[in-house]
Parts: C-alpha cells; sequence; structure tokens
C-alpha cells in the first residue's frame, strides 16, 4: 500500500491568549538587528537521531554541541560538536562518549557549552543509564573547541548545568549552574562555582510545594536580582527569584505561561530586556513572530500579522511527508487555538489552506464530559470523500477513528 503524508491540525476553539495589540508597534530594534543566517548543522551525519542542542560563541566563531545517536537513552548516544569556519559548519565529531572503565557503555546527555570571560571554553554533559541516576561530566577546550581536555567527572552532588547555560557573576567571575534532579520527584537546585569547576557549592534545593520543576533558566535583573524559570509538570512554567546574587533563593510559584511539559530557555539582553522561549501552540508561535515582525518595523498585514505568516507556516508544516528511502510516512499534528473561537483568524485560517484536514476540540462539548470533546460538524479533511457516502461507515465511526489523533494532541495542548 502506497504510504501518505497527512498533516492534520488540531484547533481548540474559545481558548483564553494573551492579548496583543492588532495595530503595528513601533520599531523597538533601534540597531537594525535582525535574524543574520538560517541553515542546518548538518543534513548527513553518521547518526540517525539527535537532541538538546547548545550553541556558543568563541574568538573564533560558533561553536555548536548536541548528543547524537540511534535514539535518546540508547547507549551509543555521544556528544557531537561542529564548528563554523569559513563560512559553513564543519562534520559533526564525537568528543565524548559514556564508556566506563569496565567497558560499559551508557548514553550521554544535555551538553552545555559556556565560554567565559576568561579561560577554556567549558563543555558540560551527563552519563548514566537515566535521567534519575546520570552524573555531572565537563571538558575544556583551550582552542576554541578545535580539542578538548579528558572528561573530568564532577564531585557527588554536583550535575552541573543541566540544560541551559550558566551566568558569570560578580568580580570574580564565578559561575551560578541552574540545574536540577529527577530522581524521587522533580526538584530545581544551583551549583556554584568560583574557579571555573575545579570546586563546587551546591544550593538548595528551592521550596516549591506542589511544584514539579526542572530544567531551570537564569535571568538577571540587576546585580543581586535574578530569576529562574523552567519547566514543570503543572502545564504552566515556573518562577523562582533571589535578591542575593543566587546565595538563596524564594518559594517558587507558576507563571500564567503554559508549558506542555517541555523545556524552555531564556536570556538577558545588553539592553536589559528578556527574551523567553518556550513551545506551548502554533498560535503563540504566531503570536511571537508577529511581536518581532513590529519590532523589525516590517510593514504589517491582516491582523498586524506580516505578510510572509503564510510562507513561514508553510515551512514547518511541510516537513510531515514521506522518508527518502523507507517505508511508512511522517504525520504532523501541530495544534493551535483560535481566539474567541474565530475558525477565520488569520493563523486557522492560514493554517487550513496548507494543510490535509482540522479536527476541531469544542469547550462545549468537553463542558457536557464527551471526550475528546470533537465538534464533527466544524472539522473537516480534505479526504472525507474518500471516508464518506454510500458503502462507507457512519459518521460516528469515522469521528472515533479520529479520537487517538486528537487525544494526543490535547495533550501537548
Amino acid at each position: 500500500m502506497r504510504s501518505t503524508a497527512f498533516l492534520i491540525p488540531l484547533l481548540i476553539a474559545g481558548c483564553a491568549t494573551r492579548h496583543v495589540s492588532e495595530t503595528s508597534a513601533p520599531s523597538t530594534n533601534a540597531s537594525g538587528a535582525k535574524i543574520v543566517h538560517s541553515e542546518f548543522i548538518y543534513e548527513s551525519a553518521p547518526f540517525p537521531s539527535c537532541h538538546a542542542s547548545t550553541i556558543e560563541e568563541t574568538k573564533s566563531g560558533l561553536i555548536t554541541a548536541f548528543f547524537g545517536g540511534t535514539d535518546e537513552k540508547n547507549p551509543d548516544v555521544g556528544i557531537w560538536v561542529s564548528r563554523h569556519e569559513n563560512g559553513k559548519w564543519t562534520p559533526p565529531v564525537e568528543v565524548a562518549n559514556g564508556v566506563q572503565a569496565d567497558g560499559k557503555r551508557h548514553p550521554t546527555w544535555n551538553p552545555v557549552l559556556f565560554q567565559p570571560k576568561t579561560g577554556p571554553l567549558l563543555l558540560f554533559y551527563k552519563v548514566g543509564p537515566s535521567p534519575s541516576r546520570w552524573w555531572g561530566m565537563l571538558m575544556r577546550s583551550t582552542d576554541e573547541g578545535k580539542t578538548w581536555s579528558r572528561p573530568e567527572k564532577l564531585p557527588d552532588e554536583i550535575l552541573g548545568p543541566i540544560k541551559n547555560k550558566p551566568l558569570q557573576l560578580g568580580r570574580n567571575g564565578g559561575l551560578l549552574c541552574p540545574s536540577s534532579t529527577e530522581a524521587g520527584g522533580w526538584r530545581v537546585h544551583f551549583e556554584r562555582t568560583d574557579d571555573l569547576g575545579k570546586t563546587w557549592r551546591r544550593i538548595g534545593p528551592v521550596k516549591a510545594e506542589g511544584i514539579g520543576a526542572i530544567q531551570p533558566t537564569l535571568l538577571h535583573h540587576s546585580a543581586n536580582r535574578l530569576q529562574a524559570i523552567g519547566r514543570t509538570q503543572q502545564d504552566r512554567v515556573f518562577t523562582v527569584e533571589s535578591t542575593d546574587g543566587g546565595n538563596s533563593w524564594g518559594a517558587m510559584s507558576l507563571l500564567d505561561l503554559p508549558n506542555p511539559n517541555s523545556g524552555v530557555d531564556a536570556v538577558t539582553l545588553r539592553d536589559g530586556r528578556h527574551v523567553l522561549v518556550i513551545a506551548a501552540d502554533m498560535t503563540s508561535y504566531c503570536e511571537a513572530v508577529r511581536e518581532v515582525s513590529a519590532a523589525r518595523g516590517e510593514i504589517p498585514a491582516r491582523h498586524a500579522y506580516p505578510g510572509y505568516l503564510y510562507s513561514d507556516l508553510a515551512g514547518l508544516y511541510e516537513r510531515c511527508g514521506r522518508i527518502r528511502g523507507q517505508p511508512g510516512s511522517v504525520t504532523v499534528l501541530p495544534v493551535l487555538t483560535m481566539p474567541a473561537g474565530d475558525i477565520t483568524h488569520p493563523v486557522p485560517d492560514l493554517t487550513g489552506y496548507i494543510t490535509e484536514g482540522q479536527i476541531v476540540l469544542s469547550p462545549r462539548i468537553h463542558a457536557q464530559g464527551i471526550y475528546p470533546p470533537i465538534d464533527s460538524l466544524s472539522s473537516l479533511s480534505r479526504l472525507m470523500r474518500r471516508g464518506a457516502g454510500p458503502g462507507r461507515g457512519p459518521a460516528g465511526r469515522r469521528a472515533s477513528g479520529a479520537a487517538p489523533a486528537a487525544r494526543s494532541g490535547a495533550r501537548c495542548g
């Protein structure tokens, strides 16, 4: 049977979204900064899967690292590095793996590159059979990532930055590393080193009543005021603050920002603004595109979204399809909310032009205790004629056939 690629977005009607002005905002980009380049680091590699990328700038250019192997948790997963030289990325090179002295091999996890103000380039990563049993490792490079020192195991109870970069603070240039543990529950803590990894001090865990949290990222508000934000099991981003440069932390709370149990990252810009990156739904993504477009002073189109939103969405959605040289296909189910339940809003409207169909989830049907709450009459499919008409199953059977996809998408949203 011939493989077919499908793209069916999940539309959640009537969900509240953050209000964003639909008028063009004045440009806050006085420097004229913009996205300089977008490209693949590699298009072929000696491993089929990679994850958890990190990037850093050195004196000689950009360098990136990620873990790659058969699949996450597989013992063959190692840490790979690629450098940007002469206008292109070097082929990925494995610089670390989880081979132990007794010959047993564990997977590696979550590399974090960091270039201190002075001193060697640092590469933190984890080794172990799972996130609840891994340990921290550290390597150094004095030539911008061309060669690396022998791996060093960090002290017990010290994992290094768990996913996001450390902050370099104070006159002595100490590093504050955002970290977390997953054994026996998710907990956030911090680690401090004042000598680039030779000695360490653990701070925390943070008080987080009723919140399971990991993978914090740090924002620098002032000399002593810091904020950590991160991933939770409570469907919202957490926040916690320090007023003494990270030596102690207050109680954790939840922000009114969605988090479908996925990683976040943030950075404080040189002008004091803060940028937070979270994976929520496609509507939130499009709102972010609109904000960036307004800040760049671009001419707005419908509802103040940029005119290139259609092609931008198509570039994401059309990643579904058949895999070259392999049977089967890739199905993408993007999740998006419809502001005020309006299916003619630019985001669901443009999505409908690109995708094979739309499954609409209704709060009204959900309130009736029906799960999954699919609004069959509002949902549509360009392939409907293949499953409707004389001799075909009843509509209820067709709706139940879509239920697994809807249930999966609802969790993601």
